[in-house]
């Protein structure tokens, strides 16, 4: 859906209308009601054929110019070119806590405002607290090798605990320095990231349990 790769690619949520059209396209018409205008206007705005777009330059009201920053060509605009849209994520979050049956208001709990918590689903007995991240990196979960720009090792532990419904139990042999390193940076990592206050991964007898629900498919 669009909407989410906007939340991806959009930085800090705010935009010239250009920008929010090119990510949302036709369905712009639906974010535009959560779309609030910023008193700060854009110091730049995208333009065909580059890649940092034109710096604006506003002499007065009526008369506003993009600049090309090498050829100093210049071209006029229009005042509402330049005004920032931002979205009103409290809206939008607490509207999707709302559809899914969360308690609780969401909130902005890191990554500079893109992990949110929405809210605890109450299931039987059991309370699960369901968070949203809008970023298309592992990097940001420290579950990417700076080198190789694939998965590492705490990625590949995290996913065989969710292939095991969150609980491994290492067979004898198994239960090594460098396993026990993995899980440690992986567990500091999930903590850093979501906020968990305590041990996100906690020993659970001599096996390894997640203190949360992690699920991954087997293909």
């Amino acid at each position: 859906m669009r909407l989410w790769q906007s939340l991806e690619r959009v930085q800090g949520w705010a935009g010239v209308r250009s920008v929010w059209r090119e990510h949302m396209g036709e369905d712009l018409q639906f974010l535009q009601p959560l779309l609030r205008p910023m008193e700060e206007l854009a110091m730049s705005v995208p333009w065909p054929g580059t890649i940092e777009g034109r710096k604006v330059v506003m002499h007065d009201e009526d008369d506003i110019v993009a600049v090309d920053p090498e050829t100093s060509e210049s071209a006029p605009i229009r005042h509402e070119d330049i005004v920032l849209w931002q979205l009103d994520a409290d809206t939008l979050f607490l509207g999707m806590s709302s559809a899914l049956g969360l308690v609780g208001t969401p909130s902005s709990v890191g990554m500079s405002n893109r992990l949110w918590w929405l809210g605890e689903l109450i299931v039987a007995d059991a309370t699960i607290a369901v968070y949203l991240s809008t970023t298309r990196s592992a990097a940001d979960l420290n579950l990417l090798d700076g080198r190789t720009k694939k998965p590492n090792l705490q990625w590949q532990m995290l996913r065989a605990f969710g292939l095991a419904d969150g609980h491994i139990g290492w067979k004898k042999g198994n239960t090594s320095k460098e396993y026990q390193k993995r899980k440690e940076t992986l567990a500091k990592s999930l903590a850093a990231f979501f906020g968990i206050e305590g041990e996100p991964i906690v020993l659970d007898g001599k096996d390894w349990k997640c203190c949360f629900r992690v699920v991954a498919s087997d293909d």
